[in-house]
């Protein structure tokens, strides 16, 4: 049940209005209303008759934790117009949020809260539950579900009591509700009426209320990436650069600026991927510069999670475009940018910020590293690898251990290959396989597909370098197992990729052992892939000739028959 805490309203003299609102809220049996005797003390109240937020928080968070109360619904009567003007505020203790959970905008409602209203209002109170609940052991996603089909009928054909700010706050609750549903179904229904809502809100908005509307664009464009591979469709991406600047232009640099550096980070990285996408390293250097002006704004003190992901972004682009333009300089310089972020982070101060920029700076040098075919940047990311595992709880975060171990194998696999070290290449090979304990195929498929496909190389290696040719068939057998998720039809590029790495599996293996079958069944492969990708990856398919090349040679040397 969802435990709601009403206090009197401030300008309702005779507390009329907030029974109304109780009864709204009471109607619904999954929602419990405790109502307060008295008004936010006066001094909460600003001389222009507004409500002080930073004090209504402290008085909020204690009314909420003494009556262990989910949400405070709060606010003010404005008599001469008619109209109740709510807002919302979540238990801080059951929110990871930095600040306290208050909606940005007032519910604005009429006074009379008919039914068709009243009902609308339950659903948005429990919408900004969603909103900001993410811990303890409630969770008003079902209620909230239940009643939202009252909330987007009343925003579909609005009363013409509402007032139209009112409809804007609405509005928005079922952009964020639609959102939601989208990302817990993965359904493409859901998503075509979240974009739906989307553009309501926007239309509604761009000429009487250029702050919702640019929130309309910021949900827009974010939206707009959840696509299931909107890297098909070109157009949505540019489509996201267009949304994310006209949400800049509305806040402006100078009038709101942390929220115009929020859609500027946002731009840089739609452009981003733009650049690697389409092999444009101007869209890259174009992203480049939106994180410099964002980063410029949302520093460290002022906003550290948004600092770090703008760190982390950055850190992508450069190596991005470093790949892009076989520029090494551009690849170290997202090392450089994580090493000059880590210098202002201590790691007993900032500890998740620490090991999210230590565990990105392990991933870029192991990247460096197969890049450049070089050993330096591989043995620097183990170090850092490793550091970053002393900080990180397989329990806690499951997921960031295995993305650490993933990486890690791959760094020590390098290193054993390149210094002949079959040691080596069994602690990557056990990394993987610590990996795989989260990375399971039920959970994350594609993760696991990609850690099988490192692991069937890596006893590849092994098998090269040890001698023991039990490790090929075990590489066979993990890179078989990696293709039953990576296929052709899902995947056409990784299934390439895998088939190239089995093909290369089967030529060390006849090579090593004299089997000119086994050379045959390598050839065979290369054919295969090379038929199906050779025009939609002319590099990978350049690679997979100059494999197929060898394996022809090797079985020259043995005969053809």
């Amino acid at each position: 049940m969802l435990k709601v805490i009403l206090p009197a309203l401030f300008g309702d003299t005779d507390n009329t209005v907030q029974s109304r609102v109780a009864q709204a809220l009471a109607a619904n049996d999954e929602i419990h209303v405790t109502t307060l005797p008295g008004p936010l003390p006066p001094e909460d109240v600003l001389p222009e008759g507004e409500i002080s937020v930073p004090l209504t928080e402290e008085f909020g968070a204690g009314c909420l934790r003494k009556d262990d109360a989910h949400i405070m619904v709060w606010g003010e009567v404005l008599s001469d117009e008619h109209v109740v003007r709510l807002r919302f505020y979540v238990h801080p203790d059951l929110s990871d949020a930095d600040s306290p959970v208050i909606l940005d905008d007032w519910l604005d409602l009429p006074v009379e809260l008919p039914a068709r209203v009243g009902k609308a209002l339950s659903a948005a109170t429990a919408a900004a539950a969603v909103h900001g609940i993410n811990q303890g052991e409630y969770s008003p996603i079902s209620l909230a579900a239940t009643l939202f089909p009252d909330m987007e009928a009343l925003t579909e054909d609005p009363p013409e009591a509402l007032p139209r700010s009112g409809l804007h706050t609405l509005l928005y609750f079922v952009v964020r509700m639609r959102k939601l549903f989208f990302l817990i179904s993965d359904d493409n229904s859901d998503l075509a009426a979240t974009m739906g809502a989307c553009y309501h809100l926007m239309e509604a908005t761009q000429e009487e209320n250029p702050e919702a509307f640019a929130r309309g664009c910021m949900q827009y464009g974010d939206i707009l990436l959840e696509f299931e591979d909107p890297d098909e469709d070109p157009q949505y991406l540019d489509t996201a650069v267009e949304i994310y600047n006209l949400a800049r232009n509305v806040y402006g640099r100078d009038e709101q600026p942390e929220k115009w550096a929020d859609a500027t980070y946002r731009m840089g990285y739609v452009l981003g991927r733009i650049g690697w996408n389409r092999g444009e390293p101007g869209a890259s250097e174009a992203a480049i510069e939106n994180f410099e002006d964002a980063l410029s704004i949302l520093t460290k003190d002022k906003a550290k999670r948004n600092w770090v992901d703008i760190i982390e972004a950055t850190s992508r682009v450069y190596m991005d475009l470093g790949r892009m333009t076989q520029d090494i300089d551009r690849m170290w310089q997202s090392t450089s940018t994580l090493d000059s972020a880590l210098a202002q982070v201590k790691r007993d101060e900032d500890p998740e910020e620490w090991t999210t920029l230590t565990l990105q700076l392990g991933a870029t040098l192991s990247n460096i590293g197969e890049e450049t075919k070089t050993l330096e940047p591989n043995q620097r990311a183990i170090r850092v690898l490793k550091a970053a595992l002393t900080s990180i709880d397989r329990e806690a975060d499951p997921e960031s251990w295995s993305d650490a171990k993933n990486c890690l194998g791959t760094a020590l696999q390098f290193v054993g290959d390149e210094c002949n070290d079959p040691q080596t290449i069994r602690n990557a090979i056990a990394a993987y396989t610590d990996a795989l304990t989260v990375r399971t195929r039920d959970t994350f498929p594609t993760y696991w597909a990609d850690t099988m496909n490192n692991m069937g190389n890596g006893y590849r290696n092994l098998a090269e370098h040890s001698g023991d040719p039990g490790a090929f068939e075990q590489a066979v057998s993990a890179l078989e197992k990696a293709l039953t998720v990576r296929t052709r039809e899902a995947q056409p590029f990784n299934w390439a990729c895998s088939m190239n790495n089995l093909a290369l599996a089967h030529a060390a293996a006849g090579k090593q052992s004299g089997d000119a079958g086994r050379l045959r069944r390598a050839v065979s492969i290369f054919q295969e892939v090379l038929s199906q990708t050779a025009e939609d990856y002319p590099n990978l398919a350049h690679a997979i000739r100059s494999n197929m090349k060898r394996a022809e040679d090797s079985l020259s040397k043995f005969g053809r028959h």
